[in-house]
């Protein structure tokens, strides 16, 4: 079997899977069209440490549009070659219609697991639990809230058998993820989320990757709701690592 059937054999495989999942969800009730650029900055340290710097400005197609400012930062460890640790904290600045805006300052921990580190498709699953702080200018109050994530993802080499091991190296990137709110009292809508991504990466080297991801989400008020809403988004990502002589094996999160 050739390389390059293989490759097809797992995008096809990943797009139908997507497919069926949601298939079998609700019909949605409103949808959008947004667009996300992102720029992260890693700082490998030594062999098993990463700091990721990540920016995310976003905003919606139609009108009337919304403004999202996200800043956040991640220190991340590898235990080993099958377990990350990380860390985070997040800023958010929202402009919304009618001169409403909301506010979040957002702690997370969490952990990946590399499901088989030496297989050519990268398949890890990662989990975050994140502590929410939310304001909004309407109500004039601070509201908590936990949300569980769990996200399982791919990252598959196009071209040679490894991903990350040359330049001029493409890559497709696959993923599903749920977002679960454990606080059914704070107001707040489409706090319960699928997002599936599906995207292409292009490593020109070592320092320096662009992807360009389409995600789509479905959203819902309650996790034993029906999905009510749907965004599709395009986000048009730079990633740039430092320290090419000291690459750690933890990568950054990515969002």
């Amino acid at each position: 079997m050739t390389l390059f059937t293989q490759n097809l054999k797992v995008v096809l495989f990943c797009v139908l899977s997507i497919t069926l999942i949601f298939q079998n969800e609700a019909v949605i009730a409103q949808s959008s069209e947004q667009v996300w650029l992102e720029y992260m900055l890693n700082i490998p340290i030594k062999t098993k440490y990463n700091i990721e710097f990540a920016s995310t400005y976003a905003t919606e197609i139609e009108t009337p549009k919304w403004h999202s400012l996200d800043f956040q930062i991640t220190p991340e460890v590898a235990l080993n070659k099958h377990v990350d640790f990380m860390a985070a904290i997040l800023g958010s600045h929202t402009y919304q219609a009618k001169s409403v805006t909301t506010k979040e300052i957002r702690e997370m921990i969490g952990v990946r697991l590399h499901i088989a580190p030496d297989k050519r498709v990268k398949t890890r699953l990662l989990t975050r639990l994140e502590h929410r702080n939310l304001y909004s200018d309407e109500s004039e109050i601070w509201e908590t809230n936990m949300r569980l994530r769990i996200r399982a993802e791919t990252i598959t080499p196009l071209v040679l058998d490894k991903v990350y091991t040359s330049n001029n190296q493409c890559y497709m990137i696959a993923d599903l993820e749920q977002f679960i709110s454990l606080n059914h009292e704070v107001h707040e809508r489409f706090a319960n989320r699928l997002r599936a991504r599906l995207g292409i990466g292009y490593l020109i080297h070592y320092g320096l990757r662009l992807e360009l991801v389409y995600t789509l989400q479905l959203s819902k008020n309650n996790f034993e709701d029906g999905y009510n809403s749907t965004e599709n988004i395009f986000r048009f990502r730079l990633k740039q690592y430092l320290n090419k002589n000291k690459p750690s094996k933890a990568q950054g999160t990515g969002n």
